[in-house]
């Protein structure tokens, strides 16, 4: 009974940390949906804060294999855990035609395996210029940031252990996308998203899981 009440000491400031990420994402992420009724002013199209939005809705499968077997080894080891998103994204600054930086808010709900909702909060740095942009118009994007989850995911805990994984982790992703040059707000997208402990940083974690998605992006 002691060791029971000291692990629901412990597991309790944990359980409030990760509800106080999971409302700061779901604020992040109704403020990134929210433009005021101004942007239809034809005086305001040109303003900062309407333009550069995008809306990308995903689905996917989850693997916990270790990362470095998986991009050296191709072992991929997915789960039987599959997951559907939506993330609403804002351009912070563009360089010309070459690259800009965004910020992007995720809702992820995982199915199967896992059953957990996940908040995802990457910086990202997109590059737009390639040689064949007028064959198919292509961008590649890396982004860092956070990753909440409401609870210790079930599968992360299964492979590596409560005490080497948590709700809050870092996130990593990388994307790829690809349109028709004729209309390049339509793109379709490939995405490697990424949970860890940034090199045991976080909750003594190295790795935890990698999702590998595919979706739609649209920007307006």
């Amino acid at each position: 009974m002691a060791q029971q009440g000291r692990l629901y000491a412990v597991g309790a400031p944990r359980g409030r940390v990760a509800r106080g990420w999971c409302r700061l994402a779901f604020v992040l992420a109704v403020g990134l949906l929210w433009r005021p009724a101004a942007a239809a002013d034809d005086n305001n199209k040109d303003n900062w804060w309407h333009k550069g939005w995008a809306l990308t809705g995903f689905a996917g499968v989850l693997s916990v294999q270790e990362s470095s077997d998986i991009w050296f080894n191709g072992d991929f080891k997915l789960t039987n855990s599959v997951e559907v998103g939506i993330a609403p994204s804002k351009q912070l600054w563009q360089y010309k035609d070459y690259f800009d930086l965004e910020f992007e808010t995720q809702i992820v709900k995982h199915f199967g395996g896992e059953k957990n909702f996940e908040f995802n909060t990457p910086l990202m740095f997109r590059w737009n210029k390639f040689p064949w942009d007028d064959i198919i118009d292509t961008s590649i994007a890396f982004g860092d940031g956070l990753s909440i989850a409401n609870g210790t995911p079930a599968l992360e805990k299964a492979q590596y252990g409560g005490e080497h994984s948590g709700p809050l982790l870092n996130f990593v992703i990388l994307e790829f996308t690809f349109a028709l040059p004729d209309h390049p707000e339509i793109q379709f997208v490939n995405r490697f998203q990424h949970r860890s402990g940034a090199f045991n940083l976080l909750n003594n974690t190295s790795d935890a899981s990698t999702s590998f998605v595919w979706g739609i992006k649209y920007r307006f």
